[in-house]
């Protein structure tokens, strides 16, 4: 009878153990849930602050980026789609937006205008990217306020590569050597804005 009660006892604890590993796991991947989805909500929050004092990570799945309806996620997906980057290559997206304005007046010590002018104030175009307002009072002053646009898209893949030189068939392909590879990709959407340098840094442990 013992052995009966030691037998359903060992089985009891197995179970029990069973329970707690499978509840473990499903906490552990609930806390992984919560902390993305607080990440995000609080990455919302920041983004729409109006005091801005630093930026936060959006935490999202693969399945969650080409699913939200997010205007500029949509748009920071569809530049990525556009470099044939894959779900399984990405390790971060990321867009930065600026404007870059300077006003600047000159006067001249001549008169440029006739006394019947009357002030003129114009603004030149060109698909939102550049805009240039330009003014001319009399009887000498002249004054420019160009601005300049810029959407920034920065997005970093990881593609694993063979070390050297791509064998020609897919089996010597197969049983090459091969390392993680790091490539970031810079994508400026003003055709006026030409990026001089870039330079990135990936730290290996």
């Amino acid at each position: 009878m013992k052995k009966y009660v030691y037998i359903g006892a060992a089985c009891l604890l197995v179970a029990l153990l069973g329970i707690v590993t499978l509840q473990s796991g499903r906490i552990k991947k609930f806390k992984q849930e919560l902390i993305k989805t607080n990440a995000t909500i609080e990455a919302y929050s920041n983004e729409n602050s109006v005091l801005k004092k630093n930026n936060k990570t959006f935490m999202l799945t693969i399945d969650e980026l080409n699913s939200l309806n997010d205007s500029l996620i949509v748009k920071i997906n569809d530049v990525r789609k556009e470099l044939n980057i894959k779900d399984k290559e990405i390790k971060r997206l990321g867009y930065l937006a600026s404007t870059a304005s300077k006003s600047d007046t000159i006067r001249f010590k001549d008169t440029l205008f006739v006394n019947k002018f009357k002030d003129a104030d114009t603004t030149i175009t060109d698909n939102g990217w550049y805009k240039c307002n330009i003014k001319l009072r009399y009887p000498n002053e002249i004054s420019i306020n160009p601005t300049f646009k810029s959407e920034k898209y920065v997005l970093t893949s990881l593609k694993r590569e063979p070390i050297n030189k791509p064998k020609k068939t897919c089996i010597g392909r197969f049983f090459q050597k091969k390392h993680d590879v790091v490539t970031v990709d810079v994508v400026e959407k003003n055709p006026f804005i030409i990026t001089d340098k870039e330079r990135f840094i990936t730290i290996i442990d």
